[in-house]
């Protein structure tokens, strides 16, 4: 944040004691004269958390896999699945766990992102620069971890099968899926925690609502493909794989340029707009462009190879089984045979 926002250029000159002997050249003062009274331009990136947008995905699809894991593992299990004694149970343990987990860490979450935005405020312009460029960096790759993430719950690429083993006690099963959801939710908190500290007013709640539609927009495409539309999920998994890596990329971009805007040498600091900060960002980021295609070429032959061997899979269309879908599908088909005896 400038230290002079209302008072003219002249004015802002003077009280922050930016006087051209001070520096060595001519680029350098004009540089920080600009960077500290000038009207700044405002980039999407600083009014919307791309760390927040990424981390509010990934832990909402991270927690919904392990209730749908858990409920699989239920509805297997001799003592709880459905038509059992223990049935309901089961399912009010595994719910009640849920719920309270999932509200403690949101308050978790809130009230530790509140703090820390109230606490380093106001950054300077520099410090909110390096803080936007990390969240940028930060995104690019968990976007690029979500791209090959995706696919694997598609069934596209191969997930090693895990064991899960059926818990004797309703207390075992809440102590399993809180512990679950406690290493999925603590794996993001400190990053989150750190990115909450940049210069904006409500940048973090914006990312968060954007994550939540997102999250909950992926999960529905997820869950409809492996339910209804099960020849076209290679398609659509390939869809999202590329979506996610050129946002991924695009990421890794934005944040080298925000980087670039304080760390950059000669003409590059002068740039304050899209200049020549932009070539030198690209050039930076092509390397990226590298690492998705080498990732992605790893696990389509990792694939192939567990594919010739007959492996099976860990996410199988029963985890992404929705009960909503398939009623809507048992309606629509009894529906069709109605039509079918009236005819």
């Amino acid at each position: 944040m400038a230290p002079c926002n209302d008072l003219t250029y002249e004015e802002c000159l003077l009280n922050a004691r930016i006087v051209p002997s001070d520096y060595a050249t001519e680029a350098d003062y004009q540089y920080d004269a600009a960077l500290l009274c000038q009207q700044k331009r405002v980039f999407w990136s600083q009014k919307i958390s791309a760390a927040t947008v990424v981390i509010v995905i990934y832990l909402i699809c991270k927690i919904y896999i392990q209730f749908a894991e858990c409920s699989l593992m239920l509805s297997k299990s001799r003592i709880w699945k459905k038509g059992t004694d223990h049935y309901d149970e089961g399912q009010k343990a595994m719910v009640r766990s849920g719920v309270i987990n999932c509200v403690f860490w949101f308050c978790v979450y809130v009230g530790s992102a509140t703090a820390a935005s109230r606490l380093a405020s106001p950054l300077d312009e520099r410090a909110n620069n390096i803080v936007v460029g990390f969240s940028q960096l930060f995104a690019g790759v968990v976007f690029l971890m979500l791209s090959y993430t995706i696919p694997v719950w598609f069934g596209t690429y191969h997930s090693r099968k895990q064991f899960i083993q059926s818990r004797t006690s309703s207390r075992g099963i809440q102590f399993n899926l809180s512990f679950n959801i406690m290493t999925e939710m603590s794996s993001m908190f400190f990053f989150e925690l750190y990115f909450s500290g940049s210069d904006g007013e409500l940048n973090v709640l914006y990312g968060a609502l954007i994550g939540l539609t997102a999250a909950f927009l992926i999960l529905y495409i997820i869950i409809l493909t492996r339910s209804k539309y099960k020849q076209h999920k290679q398609k659509v998994s390939i869809l999202l794989m590329i979506v996610f890596a050129g946002v991924s990329w695009y990421m890794i971009f934005s944040g080298i340029y925000f980087i670039v805007q304080v760390w950059g040498k000669g003409e590059t600091r002068l740039d304050i707009l899209c200049g020549s900060n932009c070539q030198w960002s690209v050039l930076y980021a092509v390397p990226w462009i590298v690492v998705i295609i080498a990732m992605h070429l790893f696990f389509f032959f990792y694939t192939r190879q567990k594919h010739k061997k007959r492996q099976s899979q860990r996410f199988t269309s029963a985890i992404f089984k929705s009960r909503v879908v398939h009623n809507a599908m048992a309606k629509k088909e009894q529906r069709h045979h109605r039509q079918r005896r009236q005819w």
